[in-house]
């Protein structure tokens, strides 16, 4: 009876050192943790810094790409107008072509 007492106090005993070994081998010290959490501070830092740049450059190229538009806008506008005020002149140019060809008809006939 007494051996076997002696057995579980030396398992209990036994147990016990293994958790102190786990907890000694697995544990932070106090300076570890307080350095890790500056690591993380400066991560945070400048992940924040890199997405403040990032969001700039993307501002920045929004408003690139809205000027862009606009002026393929305003050049799509002016190649419009510019084809309807060339149309509008190829008729004119017809009309005074059709006058002159009746004039010339005209005279032709006036001379023979």
């Amino acid at each position: 009876m007494e051996d076997e007492r002696l057995q579980k106090i030396e398992q209990k005993l036994a147990d016990l050192t293994e958790i102190v070994l786990f907890i000694k081998d697995n544990m932070v010290m106090k300076s570890e943790f307080n350095e890790f959490k500056q690591e993380m501070h400066e991560f945070k830092f400048e992940t924040e810094k890199e997405l403040h740049e990032l969001s700039w450059a993307v501002k920045n190229l929004s408003s690139e790409v809205a000027d862009i538009k606009r002026e393929l806008e305003n050049i799509s506008i002016r190649s419009k107008e510019d084809a309807d005020a060339e149309a509008m002149e190829i008729v004119s140019l017809r009309r005074r072509v059709e006058f002159l060809e009746d004039q010339l008809r005209q005279i032709k006939l006036k001379i023979y």
